[in-house]
């Protein structure tokens, strides 16, 4: 590299090589940014339903009443459930009359959808919602005054994923009421 004295900086060569592999390392990072959009996706959805169900149980507990999370399969979404309510408006509130507490009680509920690509799926195809409460073939986690699970089985899970990208993950509630979020590793759940 040749210089004049009392020059300083690149040459046009030096900057257009310069320019190139910047150009490469942007290329590689976008691309890797692109193939984790899909999975953090599926982990923010998984997070919001298992947090939906620990705020269920948790408003069971203290109001006291069974609180129930229904699954709408076909719709993608689900939502908070006291008093009977259903699926409707995107926020509702409800007012009733408690007759224990002899006063007025209100209820806000907000239907939740899963994004975009993700869909409530399952590795194998089986079924997606293994849990119902008793009496009912709602597909559905429902918890009583005590924060334990109501269902005709044990434990139970909720079955989501990106079926495309093969991702998957399910939102498992024991009998006592706890929580917990498993990943399917291609051959088993850990």
């Amino acid at each position: 590299m040749k210089r004049s004295f009392g020059r300083e900086g690149f040459t046009l060569v030096e900057f257009m090589v310069g320019l190139c592999v910047a150009g490469l390392i942007m290329a590689g990072a976008v691309a890797m940014v692109g193939e984790s959009v899909p999975n953090w996706r599926l982990h923010q959805a998984v997070g919001d339903v298992a947090a939906t169900l620990r705020a269920a149980r948790a408003k069971a507990v203290q109001d006291g009443d069974n609180v129930t999370v229904p699954f709408d399969i076909d719709g993608q979404r689900y939502v908070i459930v006291t008093r009977g309510a259903g699926f409707g408006v995107e926020v509702q509130t409800t007012t009733y009359f408690d007759a224990a507490k002899a006063a007025p009680c209100y209820s806000t509920q907000r239907t939740s959808r899963l994004p975009g690509q993700v869909r409530f799926a399952r590795p194998d195809g089986q079924e997606l919602i293994t849990l119902s409460p008793p009496g009912t073939s709602d597909k559905a986690v429902q918890f009583n005054a005590k924060g334990l699970l109501l269902s005709r089985t044990s434990s139970g899970f909720v079955y989501i994923g990106i079926p495309d990208k093969k991702l998957y993950r399910r939102v498992k509630v024991n009998v006592v009421g706890a929580v917990t979020v498993e990943t399917w590793n291609g051959s088993k759940w850990v």
